[in-house]
């Protein structure tokens, strides 16, 4: 009787867990700020990929971010790094290669939550753009 409650525990915890990484990933790429979001379609391989550097990482966000996106087949090399006093990122230049044919770089200084930089990897068969680094108009 308590190892089926102990797996129906577990299983509770690791569908919660589950539920929790699927709503991070829900964000819509125009409303994210900072940090990454990652759409998976439903057969498990990566549908869309949006990096947005703003004055809300650090360092240790960066290294995350450049790990993550290295499983993902994705090469984020940071050319330079600047930041606050409060460790809060302010200016960036880097490259990005996706490994497929499609790769470019951006740069921004003077971030804000406002004032950002980014890339994003669409694979959609339907993608308006399948990559776009820097100043991407129409992210969607």
């Amino acid at each position: 009787m308590k190892k089926i409650s102990i797996l129906g525990l577990i299983a509770i915890a690791l569908l919660m867990g589950a539920f929790q990484f699927v709503s991070e990933l829900s964000i819509h790429p125009k409303e994210l700020k900072h940090g990454l979001s990652i759409a998976f379609d439903r057969d498990g391989s990566t549908k869309r990929i949006d990096a947005v550097f703003s004055n809300v990482l650090t360092f240790d966000s960066l290294v995350n971010m450049k790990s993550t996106l290295n499983e993902l087949g994705i090469t984020l090399t940071y050319e330079s790094m600047r930041f606050d006093p409060d460790g809060q990122l302010t200016q960036i230049e880097c490259e990005v290669n996706c490994k497929d044919g499609m790769s470019g770089g951006f740069a921004a200084d003077s971030l804000t939550i406002e004032k950002w930089t980014g890339f994003y990897r669409d694979y959609s068969h339907n993608a308006k753009t399948a990559f776009c680094a820097g100043p991407c108009a129409g992210r969607k």
